[in-house]
């Protein structure tokens, strides 16, 4: 997931007029991902998942 601060930066490239292949050559990201970027019309946003628990979770007090 790219951050917010490299989307808007694609977004600007597109303003100017620039192609999608010209901003995957400029900023180093492959075209299939600008253009998922630059269709998405969004930033987007972190999501938050959760954790995942050990294996170890039901014998912690046994360690300690």
């Amino acid at each position: 997931m790219l951050r917010s601060r490299t989307v808007i930066s694609l977004h600007e490239l597109c303003a100017t007029g620039k192609s999608i292949r010209e901003i995957a050559r400029i900023t180093g990201h492959a075209r299939i991902t600008v253009g998922k970027y630059l269709r998405a019309n969004r930033i987007p946003e972190l999501r938050n998942g959760q954790k995942r628990g050990s294996k170890l979770d039901p014998f912690k007090p046994l360690i300690h």
